[in-house]
């Protein structure tokens, strides 16, 4: 997976999807259904302070004794992790193994362009893996071809 994240983020960027600290959780619960993703970055003014997501709210309810007042910040990781358009997958990749995380901001400019997701990786390496074997199969059919005029 030598390739730069860049590659699969494409040309049009999905729309990056932000909530305040101070949000009720419920309505980081309600945007990411609405949006059919599964994190936030969390935002304060023009500074991002932090990501929530699917996982980060399933332990918040599971440790809080009232969830509809629960705020974003009660729930979210504050310390946000991230990597550039030009670091490769594999890089990507190691960053989510080692840390555990399942999405990661991808940065350019100063500003989040795309939240890479385990599901890109995997894609990514199907996609890999297809060409590969695609290349084997090709190889081999020319071999058996060779081996019949012989």
């Amino acid at each position: 997976m030598n390739k730069e994240v860049r590659n699969i983020i494409g040309e049009t960027p999905a729309p990056i999807h932000t909530i305040s600290p101070d949000a009720n959780l419920l309505d980081a619960v309600g945007k990411m259904s609405a949006n059919s993703i599964g994190c936030l970055i969390v935002k304060e003014g023009d500074d991002y302070v932090g990501i929530i997501t699917e996982r980060d709210v399933t332990n918040c309810c599971a440790r809080c004794d009232d969830v509809y007042e629960a705020k974003v910040h009660n729930a979210m990781t504050g310390k946000l992790s991230f990597i550039k358009a030009d670091d490769t997958l594999e890089h990507a990749a190691q960053i989510m193994r080692k840390k555990g995380f399942r999405h990661l901001p991808v940065f350019e400019k100063d500003k989040i362009i795309y939240v890479l997701s385990i599901r890109d990786l995997a894609f990514a390496k199907m996609d890999e893996l297809q060409t590969d074997m695609d290349i084997l199969t090709e190889h081999k059919f020319s071999w058996e071809l060779d081996a019949d005029k012989h």
